[in-house]
């Protein structure tokens, strides 16, 4: 069953993320989408919402359709690190699903279970505030 407003929910950014996602983008930091959704799909989504990726702080989207890598494979984080000419030691995953993010912390990439803004806001600065 396709059920497209179900589908755009799940894109919808949450209104108390997008300062905190906004504030990393204004102190230097890339913020880039790594979705295993199709990129046309996730594009259109988001596109269709009040803005697109740069309002809402993202700098990139990163799908696993076109790259071949999907979450939680640790050559996307190797991909994307070398974008944006870093290391993946350097890369931090905001994660909704907990399974993700057991996975990531396995493979040594570093990881935050999103649960809420307020939990997302205070875990981000224990990684920010040595940078």
């Amino acid at each position: 069953m396709y059920c497209p407003k179900a589908i755009a929910q799940t894109f919808t950014p949450n209104e108390n993320v997008v300062p905190i996602i906004n504030n990393l983008k204004q102190n230097g930091y890339k913020n880039i989408v790594a979705t295993n959704a199709h990129e046309g799909l996730t594009m259109a989504l988001l596109n269709n919402q009040k803005g697109n990726l740069t309002l809402f702080g993202f700098n990139d989207i990163h799908t696993s359709h076109k790259w071949g890598q999907l979450k939680p494979d640790k050559k996307l984080i190797d991909t994307i690190a070398q974008q944006y000419n870093t290391t993946p030691h350097n890369c931090v995953i905001i994660e909704p699903e907990q399974k993700h993010h057991e996975q990531w912390h396995n493979k040594g990439i570093q990881s935050i279970l999103y649960q809420t803004p307020q939990q997302l806001s205070n875990e981000i600065q224990t990684y920010t505030k040595n940078r």
